[in-house]
């Protein structure tokens, strides 16, 4: 038997990764921020930030500022969590599992219950434990220590 490693990583889509990085600017910040301070920061294209920005004001984690001095601020941040940000960016992250996917329906429902639903449920209560304002203080401890 070999004593390899083998490393498992979860796929996250794209506006989930550039979500999750404006949520943290925003949270940082703590102030209404311009679209292109944001862009500016990631390095990421002012017009794929807007999607993404799109969805957050539409799932109400963000809202938007107009006027010289507007731009984007997060509406809560004390129960922020990825659960939250995840879902708001990815429809297909709370899907429902259609149970009669399959013509076996014992194997069906053996597979649902010990294997789907357990890591589902795992997932979803590791997302919602991550709060945002601890992200930002970890962030904040590591700055001080480079």
């Amino acid at each position: 038997m070999s004593n390899t490693m083998i490393e498992v990583h979860m796929k996250y889509s794209t506006k989930v990764r550039y979500g999750l990085a404006v949520v943290m600017v925003l949270a940082e910040k703590n102030e209404t921020t311009a679209l292109i301070t944001i862009a500016n920061r990631l390095g990421l294209s002012k017009n794929y930030l807007e999607q993404v920005l799109f969805l957050l004001k539409s799932h109400q984690i963000v809202e938007s500022i107009k006027g010289p001095s507007g731009g984007y601020k997060l509406i809560g941040i004390d129960d922020l969590d990825l659960f939250t940000i995840f879902s708001a960016l990815d429809s297909d992250l709370v899907e429902t599992i259609d149970e009669k996917s399959l013509d076996d329906q014992r194997l069906n429902q053996l597979l649902n219950n010990e294997v789907y639903l357990p890591i589902e449920q795992a997932v979803t209560k590791q997302l919602k434990s991550i709060k945002i304002k601890d992200l930002v203080k970890l962030n904040q401890a590591e700055m001080y220590y480079i």
